[in-house]
C-alpha cells in the first residue's frame, strides 16, 4: 500500500468516523512508523486536515492493542479459508462481528502489563520513549473509560444513544434521558451484535 492509498483510506474512513462520533478536536491519531504512515504525502495530508498525530519513536515496541485485535481477526479469517476477494471481505465482516467485547476489554487491560515491561527495559530511559508511554497511558485510560458504562462502572457499554453517549444494557433500560447531556433518549443503537 502506498502513502496515497493510505490517505484515501483515511479520507474515506477516519474523517467520517470523527464526525459521526462527535469527537471534536480533543483527540490524537495514532499510527506507527510504517512507511505509508511516514510518507511525505501522508504527513502533508494529516497536517492539511489539522489532525494531531501521536509521536511514535523508531524501534518502539508495539503497544497498540489494535495490532492484537488484527491478529485475532487474521486467525479467525484464515481458519475459514476464503477462496476469493469477495469471500474474504464477507468472512472478515462476519468474523469481526463475532469478536466479543471482552476481547477488546482484555486488550486494554493487558496494556498495563506491556507498559510495565517496557518501563523496566533498559531502553526506557530514552525521554522520547518516556513521553510516548505517558501519552499512551492517558489514551488507554480514556479507552477504558469509553468501554465501561459511566453509570454503573461495572458493565461494558453495549448501547449508544443518538447524542453519542452510551451505557450498558441494564442501565439503559431505566433511562429516559442521557445522564451526561440530559437529552431525551429517542434511539438506542446496539454495539457488538
Amino acid at each position: 500500500m502506498t502513502g496515497a492509498m493510505y490517505c484515501e483510506i483515511l479520507g474515506n474512513n477516519l474523517l467520517p468516523s470523527i464526525r459521526a462520533l462527535k469527537m471534536g478536536r480533543g483527540w490524537v491519531f495514532q499510527h506507527d512508523n510504517d512507511p505509508k504512515h511516514t510518507a511525505r504525502i501522508t504527513k502533508e495530508w494529516l497536517c492539511n486536515k489539522h489532525i494531531k498525530v501521536l509521536a511514535w519513536p523508531s524501534q518502539s515496541p508495539d503497544l497498540n492493542p489494535i495490532e492484537n485485535l488484527w491478529r485475532e481477526l487474521k486467525l479467525r479469517v484464515s481458519q475459514r479459508q476464503p477462496r476469493n476477494l469477495t469471500d474474504l471481505e464477507k468472512i472478515c465482516v462476519e468474523e469481526w462481528a463475532k469478536i466479543p467485547p471482552a476481547v477488546c476489554a482484555n486488550l486494554v487491560k493487558n496494556y498495563r502489563k506491556h507498559q510495565t515491561e517496557v518501563e523496566c527495559s533498559p531502553s526506557s530511559e530514552n525521554s522520547e520513549q518516556h513521553n510516548l508511554l505517558e501519552q499512551l497511558q492517558s489514551r488507554y485510560r480514556q479507552m477504558e473509560e469509553r468501554i465501561t458504562c459511566p453509570i454503573c462502572i461495572d458493565n461494558h457499554i453495549k448501547l449508544v444513544f443518538q447524542c453519542g453517549h452510551a451505557s450498558c444494557i441494564d442501565c439503559s433500560a431505566a433511562l429516559k434521558t442521557c445522564p451526561i447531556c440530559r437529552q431525551t433518549i429517542r434511539e438506542r443503537i446496539q454495539l457488538f451484535v
